[in-house]
């Protein structure tokens, strides 16, 4: 195992604020190792362990960006709506599997699992269905809520309107509206 990296050794603030310079890319690499070696880390960092550092986390950022990708691509073939509940839970999880396929393609030492690439498949699959089932179910319930509000308002109304009214036209009116009122909940359930 090579021995650790001096910029690895840095105390976790000093070694945050070398992350912090390096991802802003407003600093040259000589600008970032006179302000690492300005914080007095136990020992003064070199230019060259520094570019070393800079390139792995550089390599990182492009092997988390291609993860990103994939599982962009992932996430729009799992189902119709990716931004819905199950969509996003789907595209997370999906990240986290393609940032490992990535790093596995990139570190040649370990083969790319094919088991692990279709159970993402088979992963995104079972919840797209879930999520189809969900949305439908919630389409069934604002088809029978919509018209329920509908009859709850006009009720509201009619009674109001009613509330001054001959005791024989509250008759008639409860004699024509109890019919349909009953034939409503028997299709609605």
């Amino acid at each position: 195992m090579p021995p650790r990296s001096s910029i690895d050794q840095l105390p976790p603030e000093i070694l945050a604020a070398a992350e912090r310079m390096w991802a802003s890319r407003r600093f040259t690499l000589s600008e970032m190792v006179e302000r690492i070696n300005a914080m007095a880390p136990p020992e003064p960092i070199s230019r060259s362990a520094l570019g070393r550092k800079t390139r792995d986390w550089d390599e990182e950022l492009r092997e988390i960006k291609a993860a990103r990708e994939l599982a962009r691509q992932w996430k729009t073939s799992v189902a119709d709506d990716p931004d819905g509940d199950i969509g996003s839970v789907v595209g997370e999880q999906l990240n986290v599997m393609a940032l490992r396929t990535v790093k596995a393609l990139v570190a040649d030492s370990e083969a790319v699992d094919l088991k692990t690439l279709a159970n993402a498949a088979r992963v995104g699959r079972d919840l797209a269905v879930a999520d189809k089932v969900r949305a439908d179910r919630d389409a069934q319930v604002r088809s029978i809520a919509a018209p329920l509000e509908v009859i709850d308002a006009f009720a509201r109304r009619l009674t109001a309107a009613v509330a001054g009214a001959a005791p024989e036209l509250v008759e008639a009116l409860l004699a024509v509206l109890e019919p349909v009122a009953e034939d409503l909940a028997k299709e609605l359930g």
